[in-house]
Formats: C-alpha cells, structure tokens, sequence
C-alpha cells in the first residue's frame, strides 16, 4: 500500500542519521518527566550538549568535511 511505502520510505532517512542524534529527538518529543516549559528548555539543552559532544557529532563533521558518508557508531 501507499502508505507502508511512504512509511518505509521515512524509516530509511531516520536510519541514516547518527543514532545518537535521533535517540534524542525521541527524547525530547516524548513526553515524561517534568512537563513545565522551563523543564523542558532544561532537557532539551541537555539533550543538545550530549549530541553536540559525542563522537557521531564529530564523525559528521568530518565527514562532511571530507565529502564522505557518516560512519555512525551511535556514541
């Protein structure tokens, strides 16, 4: 059907992001914990410093520095 492809076709572009990148995503839509807006401009600056500090955030500058694919080890 059209929509199991269309389906698909999403889940194929979420998987060629860092694992890490899209974990935190999740993390930060789902919702848990405290739900007041400052709690979760709380979480979704820690969730940014995680990311922005891993090694998949610097496996994909480099890759783009050196005009390659990500090679994602989901840290």
């Amino acid at each position: 059907s059209q929509l199991m492809e269309k389906t698909n076709e999403l889940a194929h572009k979420i998987l060629k992001n860092a694992p890490i990148a899209v974990r935190g995503m999740k993390e930060a839509v789902l919702p848990g914990g405290d739900e007041t807006l400052e709690g979760r401009l709380d979480k979704a600056t820690e969730i940014f410093e995680r990311v922005r500090n891993s090694a998949d955030a610097q496996e994909g500058l480099n890759a783009f520095e050196e005009k390659r694919h990500p090679e994602w080890k989901g840290c």
